[in-house]
């Protein structure tokens, strides 16, 4: 979700926080610095040292509060890829054929543009607006703390009762089932996404976050 919305590259120098832009040099996109496009952008920026670069989400910020807007009181879960630590930054990056690709000006169009979630910065945000926040703790640890482990149990006894009533088409389809949300825990791919929950009118942790930040 996040990742999709827009964001502003930034980078630090010696006289504060720059933009980068994109501009043309001929015929080819490239990236010049200049002075950032609001007072937000410069807010919203990641604590990031003389020269790193580093992603100014203010659409995520603001997706955020929006929501809030929405609760008197309950739950907004956000799942996405990112990282939980500043350590790493949110990089811009692009997507083409399921391969990553640094370049990102070449050929426009052919390619998604996105950056990861900066979820230190979702954080920030949300406790200045006076939310709760449960999190950041990977897809696999919220999804095993919702009781996979006894959903796939169950699945394991429903496939054998059907493999002994000789149903073997039925078993194959939950077997097949099996495997498709054992994907969703592996830490290697989607079980790596971040769960982060914020509390609207509520201080009650949610039981899959209750032991995150």
């Amino acid at each position: 979700l996040l990742d999709n919305l827009p964001f502003h590259r930034v980078k630090a120098s010696p006289h504060g926080i720059v933009e980068l832009f994109v501009s043309l040099d001929g015929d080819r996109f490239i990236l010049e610095e200049g002075t950032p496009s609001s007072e937000e952008v410069i807010r919203a920026a990641p604590p990031i040292r003389d020269g790193e670069e580093g992603v100014s989400n203010l659409e995520a910020l603001r997706f955020i509060d929006e929501a809030a807007s929405l609760l008197d009181r309950g739950y907004i879960w956000v799942v996405d890829y990112g990282w939980p630590s500043v350590e790493h930054g949110a990089l811009v990056h692009g997507y083409r054929e399921h391969r990553i690709e640094e370049d990102v000006l070449s050929n426009p169009g052919s390619r998604d543009i996105t950056a990861g979630v900066d979820f230190d910065a979702l954080v920030r945000h949300a406790r200045s607006r006076r939310l709760n926040v449960w999190g950041p703790v990977t897809q696999r640890e919220a999804l095993m703390a919702l009781g996979f482990e006894e959903w796939e149990r169950a699945a394991l006894t429903e496939q054998g009762r059907l493999l002994s009533e000789r149903r073997g088409l039925e078993a194959i389809r939950t077997f097949s089932e099996r495997g498709r949300a054992r994907m969703l825990i592996d830490p290697t791919g989607l079980g790596g996404f971040y769960v982060i929950c914020f509390g609207v009118g509520t201080e009650r942790p949610p039981r899959s976050l209750s032991r995150g930040g």
